[in-house]
């Protein structure tokens, strides 16, 4: 028993010295015979959050997931346009404005004041699309991306699940 823990302090002591070189590789460190000293302490087993608030923490802090995020809000609002432009357009138009003003500077400003020369004009315009296949195929192409950043989203909150439960476990 005793030859057990002696053979499994080399082994940590192995790990922790490949650690070390990994570390001073990393940081392009040249002195291979200097200690490294931690600035940190291993947190207690008491300070390690519960499994659930350690996965809620790394979807709310990973750049990369709120990327996802908004790249899919976005593809949702363009796939609503698109859906918008399959349909009948509908719109109301008016203008107001001073017609027939010549003459003097003063006969205009008189003639701006009395209700005769104002023109005003309201109407509707509606655009009914007819065989409106390009609107449907942004709709469609739309749809399509959209379930397609779905489906990535999906997959990133489960790589993340999946590295935060594994580091949790470590």
């Amino acid at each position: 028993e005793e030859s057990l823990r002696e053979e499994n302090l080399l082994r940590a002591n192995k790990l922790a010295q490949d650690a070390a070189d990994r570390l001073r590789t990393t940081m392009n460190h040249k002195d291979w015979q200097s200690e490294l000293i931690t600035v940190e302490k291993a947190p207690a087993p008491s300070e390690i959050q519960p499994l659930e608030n350690a996965v809620e923490t790394a979807l709310k802090n990973r750049n990369d997931y709120k990327l996802a995020l908004i790249d899919h809000k976005n593809k949702k609002i363009l796939r609503k346009y698109f859906d918008n432009q399959r349909y009948p357009d509908l719109n109301v138009i008016g203008s107001a404005g001073l017609n027939g003003l010549n003459g003097t500077y003063g006969k205009a400003v008189d003639k701006m004041t009395s209700n005769d020369y104002y023109s005003w004009q309201l109407g509707l315009s509606l655009r009914i699309p007819i065989g409106n296949r390009t609107s449907e195929g942004n709709y469609i192409k739309a749809q399509t991306e959209e379930e397609k950043t779905d489906l990535a989203l999906k997959q990133l909150e489960q790589n993340i699940i999946a590295e935060v439960r594994e580091a949790w476990r470590e």
